[in-house]
């Protein structure tokens, strides 16, 4: 089937096959497949064991040797470590970034609930002394009716 185009009839007998090197099922797998998954797994001049893996190992070589591939696969290999590295500084200053805003935020917090206690003894302070001075007019009240 094709996706694109799902009513359009498509069979070319294509077929997937998934190979797993770390299978531990070997029943009906043949010889050459077996030696072709080893060899993937470990790819060396010793793991080409058929004339086949002879062959990919020998194109396995010419490309080693080849100094634009390797030195295109460094570039490769340094551009990757480049951004892997500048990944992790922007990470390292969101970190810093994000510990800064926190503290800043505790810091708010503490100060406002320090503004809150001060405000709440200087209420208690303001009604003690209202108080007080209620007593006092009270108590003056009473001095100004007996001299009458």
């Amino acid at each position: 089937m094709c996706v694109e185009e799902p009513e359009m009839p498509y069979d070319d007998g294509a077929q997937t096959t998934i190979l797993y090197t770390k299978g531990t099922k070997d029943d009906n797998i043949f010889e050459e497949l077996r030696q072709f998954l080893n060899y993937m797994e470990n790819t060396t001049q010793t793991n080409a064991v058929n004339d086949t893996l002879k062959d990919i190992q020998k194109m396995v070589d010419i490309v080693k040797r080849d100094g634009e591939v390797s030195l295109s696969y460094m570039k490769g290999f340094e551009r990757d470590t480049i951004m892997y590295e500048k990944g992790q500084e922007a990470e390292r200053q969101n970190t810093e970034k994000e510990r800064q805003r926190a503290n800043s935020a505790e810091k708010a917090r503490d100060e406002a609930e320090n503004a809150r206690i001060i405000a709440e003894e200087e209420k208690v302070k303001a009604q003690k002394e209202a108080a007080e001075a209620l007593k006092r007019v009270e108590e003056l009240e009473k001095e100004l009716e007996r001299t009458k």
